[in-house]
């Protein structure tokens, strides 16, 4: 028996990714994954072997993903949204009948991965990636019922160098308001369109209060120095954070969400 190579990920700045959680860093290494050996269950169990190495604190938070070659979510929709052709084979003389593949990855960057355990919880289920939305959906199977939800993409790299732009112009003395964050917005998108511009970073600024920041005041910058951007009930930041607070004295934006107002 030839042995199969181990699957590599491409090299990440690990490091710029710890405070990810374990489920969107090992998202991340799926995603990134470009090897010569076709991404299986497989090469999903070896890239889970490195996370591990890499998060030991993943396998003490209970990851212990099981792969195998059969099919767990026959649907060819998870989620809410329909797969790829790529991952669908139709079956039938007369009557075509869908039937879902393995797990794998296309040549558009879509991904289908089925799971017999899932990664931090005793149940069966899969994940599907849509290249297009950039979005993960999933499917969990837990006594006998289908769970279905999608996990929206969250933008930390667009975020950080929004909140930069902001904090200097608060350090210069600028007025910060909707209307200045709202340019900002536009030029993070500008400055790097293919991770901030493809329209799923939907933030937008308000210059009321939101009821639930602890600041409890306008965007701006107050008389102690402290600055206050708040978002749009219906469109926040792409992590749900209702405004962003960056106390006096202080050396990063905190953001605040609903359940701590």
């Amino acid at each position: 028996m030839i042995p199969t190579p181990e699957a590599r990920a491409p090299e990440e700045p690990w490091s710029e990714l710890q405070e990810l959680s374990c489920t969107d860093f090992y998202r991340g290494m799926l995603v990134a994954y470009s090897g010569r050996v076709p991404l299986g269950p497989e090469v999903s169990w070896q890239l889970s072997g490195q996370l591990v190495k890499v998060r030991p604190d993943c396998l003490e938070k209970g990851w212990r993903p099981e792969f195998g070659l059969g099919v767990v979510c026959e649907d060819i929709r998870v989620g809410g949204v329909r797969m790829s052709d790529s991952f669908i084979r139709w079956e039938g003389a007369k009557e075509k009948r869908p039937r879902v593949l393995s797990t794998r990855k296309d040549g558009e960057g879509n991904i289908l991965v089925h799971f017999e355990r899932m990664p931090l919880e005793d149940a069966k289920g899969c994940w599907y990636y849509s290249a297009f939305y950039r979005t993960w959906f999933w499917v969990v199977l837990r006594d006998e019922r289908a769970v279905s939800g999608v996990d929206l993409p969250v933008f930390p790299s667009c975020e950080k160098r929004l909140g930069d732009l902001i904090r200097a112009l608060a350090l210069e003395g600028g007025q910060v308001n909707a209307l200045e964050v709202a340019r900002f917005i536009d030029g993070v998108k500008l400055e790097f369109p293919e991770e901030c511009g493809g329209g799923l970073w939907t933030l937008f600024p308000v210059d009321s209060f939101h009821p639930e920041c602890p600041a409890g005041r306008d965007t701006g910058v107050g008389y102690d120095g402290a600055a206050v951007v708040n978002w749009h009930p219906r469109y926040p930041a792409s992590d749900g954070a209702v405004c962003w607070v960056f106390p006096a004295g202080g050396s990063e934006w905190k953001s605040f969400y609903e359940d701590e107002g």
